[in-house]
């Protein structure tokens, strides 16, 4: 009986300290994108010739979009500032990379679940 109260006592333990993995979490996913955005943006004339290489229209303004969408968007994660909002763009980023890709190799791109 004693371990199972103890176990009950450590569950809830875990349970009101859930915002310390958020926390960490926010906190690596943010550092990850501000590090690469920081990157890119300190680069964008490599970057955009990437973009170009690719075949990507308006290679120079699509890299500048998509460094500061990184950088910013990583800041306002890592400083937990509008993270839903912020999360937007950079899905919507990490999408149009996947569906170019897929169509490079000659599969269809993925269909979002309902749709």
């Amino acid at each position: 009986m004693q371990i199972l109260n103890r176990i009950e006592e450590l569950l809830g333990l875990l349970d009101r300290q859930e915002w310390i993995a958020q926390l960490l979490v926010r906190l690596f996913v943010g550092y990850f994108f501000v590090e690469t955005g920081w990157g890119k943006v300190h680069n964008l004339d490599g970057f955009a010739q990437r973009f170009a290489g690719w075949g990507i229209p308006y290679p120079h303004f699509n890299a500048a979009l998509s460094a500061y969408t990184e950088f910013i968007g990583g800041l306002l994660i890592l400083f937990g500032i509008a993270t839903r909002l912020a999360s937007i763009p950079d899905d919507h980023q990490r999408a149009g990379c996947d569906t170019r890709r897929r169509y490079e190799e000659g599969k269809q791109p993925r269909r979002l679940r309902g749709a």
